[in-house]
């Protein structure tokens, strides 16, 4: 008896963390999808490539797992043939998150920003010792904005007064209030994946 006991739960137990398993896969709404964790050592392969989505939950317990024991990441190969990354927002499709093909989209607005599951466009010069949004795209009220981009740049990009194309994911945003003020600080930390001449 208790050894059926003991079996009944277990079936019983695998049944729920399957079922938790297939929810996390699921999706109701954009919002609900990013673009997959590839994990820290994660190496982008030569030429064309495609993005793949997940559910914000799923990316959320893959970056815990990784949080908790920092592998050691062998080197990258360097390609001869750059990766070309395509696909630009991860989208929610029948329940199932993909990811939707199309052109960057342009960032006029920092409300409601898309983290880590949108390809965004925003021309910027460099200049002070920084790239800055040629056109700072509008801020929540009380708000000062600030980019902080990530990503292999060359030395050209950064010829004081150089105008060029950052084709961008937004990774995480940071806000702050300001002390004994009514205003706040918001940075927004940005991965380039494609940089290309301002027309």
């Amino acid at each position: 008896m208790n050894v059926m006991r003991a079996g009944i739960v277990c079936v019983c137990a695998f049944s729920l963390c399957a079922g938790k398993a297939a929810a996390d896969d699921r999706c109701r709404r954009d919002a609900d999808c990013v673009f997959a964790f590839r994990g820290p050592c994660f190496c982008a392969p030569c030429g064309d490539a495609r993005r793949t989505a997940s559910t914000r939950r799923r990316h959320e317990q893959l970056e815990r797992g990784w949080s908790i024991k920092v592998p050691r990441c062998q080197p990258c190969t360097r390609c001869k043939q750059p990766t070309t990354w395509r696909g630009v927002e991860a989208v929610c499709r029948k329940g199932r998150c993909a990811v939707a093909d199309g052109k960057p989209r342009p960032l006029r607005t920092l409300s409601g920003v898309g983290v880590n599951r949108v390809v965004y466009t925003l021309e910027v010069v460099f200049r002070d010792g920084g790239f800055w949004p040629v056109r700072m795209p509008r801020m929540p009220y009380h708000h000062g904005s600030r980019f902080e981009w990530h990503g292999q740049l060359s030395r050209a990009e950064r010829k004081p007064g150089r105008r060029c194309r950052f084709d961008f994911i937004v990774t995480r945003r940071e806000i702050e209030k300001v002390p004994g003020q009514h205003r706040w600080r918001a940075t927004y930390h940005a991965r380039v994946v494609r940089v290309s001449r301002a027309r």
